[in-house]
């Protein structure tokens, strides 16, 4: 089956995105879903099947890698302060 107005669905991608989605809605605290990046990748994979020919990706994947940045950095960030003796005892 293909979309005649955006090109082909990618059926393979769709389905491995969405199954990483559901497996992560269903593995994962919901306190932490805003930084799950296995949950994060696997949208971006399923919203890139869908809308490949019609989306930018020079625009989305460098704001998804930036997103990852921001919440590596976070998690990092009081083991780094914790390190340099920064943080009070």
């Amino acid at each position: 089956m293909t979309r005649t107005s955006r090109g082909p669905v990618l059926w393979p991608e769709l389905w491995v995105g969405l199954g990483l989605v559901a497996f992560r809605l269903a593995t994962c605290p919901a306190e932490r879903m805003w930084k799950d990046w296995l949950l994060i990748l696997g949208l971006f994979g399923a919203g890139r099947a869908l809308f490949a020919p019609t989306s930018s990706p020079s625009a989305i994947a460098p704001s998804l890698m930036a997103y990852f940045l921001a919440i590596h950095i976070a998690g990092q960030l009081p083991h780094v302060i914790a390190v340099l003796g920064l943080s009070a005892p």
